[in-house]
């Protein structure tokens, strides 16, 4: 089973510009980034998600196509 990679803190303050929940949680729902809000009442965000909006996963796909298939030798 695969596990989640969530946003530090830190990951946080830097992409929302707040150091606390409430403002982070406000930016999160202005920009329509999905969240949880976790029993210490800070949002919760999936490291994937961001990385597909910043374009990440686009360029890590692509370097992975630049391999070549052994399966076929």
């Amino acid at each position: 089973m695969k596990t989640l990679d969530i946003l530090t803190q830190e990951d946080l303050i830097n992409i929302t510009g707040g150091r606390y929940a409430t403002k982070q949680i406000k930016y999160l729902r202005e920009h329509n980034i999905p969240f949880l809000i976790g029993s210490d009442g800070k949002p919760k965000v999936a490291r994937q998600y961001i990385e597909k909006i910043l374009g990440l996963s686009i360029s890590l796909t692509k370097e992975r196509r630049r391999e070549p298939n052994f399966k076929n030798l």
